[in-house]
């Protein structure tokens, strides 16, 4: 009888989950973080809710990928909070951690839970870490209007 249950389920989150994409550009138009995932709901005055998330960060010819498999972006404090999370970086290492949380306009990552630096022949883990990305500060209005700062 469970199985009769679990395929309307899937198709009913099928249903429900809209692509989602969100590009975060500097004031020439060039793109400094891009965004793309499924979201599960359509008002961004509260949280949006994503899975399978890709972000990337673009600094020059450089980019630095950040992909998750759940997490949510809270309009409140326009911050992400993701879970799998798994980062690489053009500086050469790779950062995995069980959750993330992100603030894309001030920069910044805090992994509260455990995480892992895999960085050629030295590799590091432990809980709690906090990261700065460069380039990147502003604010987000309610109508989603995205302001950087220099």
């Amino acid at each position: 009888m469970s199985k009769k249950w679990f395929f309307p389920f899937v198709f009913l989150g099928a249903i429900f989950a809209n692509p989602v994409s969100l590009t975060i550009s500097d004031q020439n138009g060039k793109a400094l973080v891009q965004l793309s995932g499924e979201g599960s709901q359509d008002n961004l005055d509260e949280a949006l809710f994503l899975e399978d998330i890709d972000m990337v960060f673009s600094q020059g010819e450089k980019n630095l990928n950040l992909n998750a498999s759940s997490g949510f972006w809270n309009r409140e404090d326009d911050k992400f909070f993701l879970n799998d999370v798994f980062m690489s970086s053009p500086l050469g290492f790779n950062l995995s951690a069980d959750s993330l949380s992100l603030d894309v306009l001030e920069g910044k990552a805090y992994a509260d839970s455990s995480f892992e630096i895999d960085y050629g022949h030295v590799f590091i883990s432990g809980i709690g870490l906090s990261i700065e990305i460069d380039a990147l500060s502003g604010s987000i209005d309610k109508s989603g209007m995205v302001t950087l700062r220099e």
